[in-house]
């Protein structure tokens, strides 16, 4: 999966909760899986790139002074 590009606030928004969805799925399966089931881990790989694509979009407004 491509990260995801965040263009604007809903983008954002969208993205933290998917992240909230992914946690909330990926702690269930692992209960019931482990932590180092392949599906686990796909979903920990999924979750990783939407933090990485908040951390982007936050690096990117903080360069051009915009906040919220």
């Amino acid at each position: 999966m491509a990260l995801v590009a965040l263009r604007n606030p809903a983008d954002y928004r969208k993205a933290v909760e998917e992240i909230r969805t992914l946690q909330s799925r990926m702690g269930d399966m692992a209960t019931q899986k482990g932590n180092i089931h392949p599906e686990v881990v796909a979903l920990s790989q999924q979750l990783d790139e939407y933090i990485v694509s908040i951390q982007r979009y936050w690096q990117y407004r903080s360069r051009q002074g915009l906040t919220g």
